[in-house]
């Protein structure tokens, strides 16, 4: 992926593929998680930093290319230590090291927030989220779930937290319920009810595409159910069950509220 390959390199290689080397142009190409290449595929990358060349897989010195991209690098290991254990080469290290900017954790970044702005960050991405899944009522929050959405660690950074509030939002659709409590906010290693409600299954189990295959199965059953409950309270009264139900705007939203 990185180099790119000739044709007939390798067994299935039918025709030329160009990597990311050559694909980047004279752009920028961001290396995620950087220690996680093989220390030969770093030798050999190493070369193209000090050459500003590379030559594709299954090529030769006729098909050396240049390289003209920015290098942007990361990781959330420590370099100095995999150096020490001989998993990153030193000199690749030194290479690259030009300039380093830390990033802080999400714990960091909750504990110089004000509470107003945790508050509107979690609001924002919970409703966020609620698009996202179609689901058209206003998230809030109570103020013990603001607590503990404030105080948790998050040893799994922001993908953690979108993880919970995702949790939190389609645990509410069932019910068309828009406030979120505490009870609804489950962390990594708690247990979680499935969907149906008839066992138990690990939160880790629950990825974005689970919950988005599981949502679409039912969604349009609970909304016709609520349609159904709301038009009952208020006599038939369209408008007034609407009111109720918090519908935003947008198209979505009033195709729905016709609906309704």
């Amino acid at each position: 992926d990185l180099f790119g390959h000739v044709k007939g390199a390798f067994t299935g290689a039918i025709k030329q593929r160009d990597g990311f080397l050559k694909e980047a142009g004279e752009g920028t190409l961001f290396l995620d998680e950087i220690v996680d290449m093989p220390m030969e595929t770093q030798t050999r990358f190493l070369r193209v930093l000090s050459d500003n060349t590379f030559v594709p897989v299954g090529g030769d010195s006729c098909s050396s290319q240049k390289f003209r991209a920015r290098i942007i690098c990361a990781t959330n290991k420590d370099i100095p230590l995999l150096i020490g254990q001989d998993k990153f080469r030193v000199d690749l290290f030194h290479r690259i090291n030009v300039f380093e900017l830390p990033l802080p954790t999400l714990r960091h970044v909750l504990d110089g927030m004000a509470n107003d702005d945790k508050a509107s960050m979690f609001q924002g991405i919970a409703n966020d989220i609620a698009d996202d899944l179609s689901y058209l009522y206003y998230i809030h929050f109570t103020d013990e779930a603001l607590e503990k959405l404030s105080f948790y660690s998050y040893p799994g950074n922001f993908r953690e937290l979108y993880n919970v509030l995702t949790r939190a939002v389609v645990r509410l659709m069932p019910h068309g319920g828009s406030m979120v409590d505490a009870d609804a906010l489950v962390f990594a290693g708690d247990q979680v009810e499935s969907l149906s409600g008839e066992r138990q299954i690990n939160v880790d189990s629950l990825s974005f595409e689970d919950i988005l295959g599981k949502v679409e199965s039912f969604k349009d059953t609970l909304f016709e159910k609520k349609i159904r409950l709301l038009l009952q309270k208020h006599h038939g009264v369209a408008i007034d069950a609407a009111r109720e139900a918090g519908f935003r705007g947008g198209n979505n939203a009033t195709t729905k509220f016709n609906k309704l």
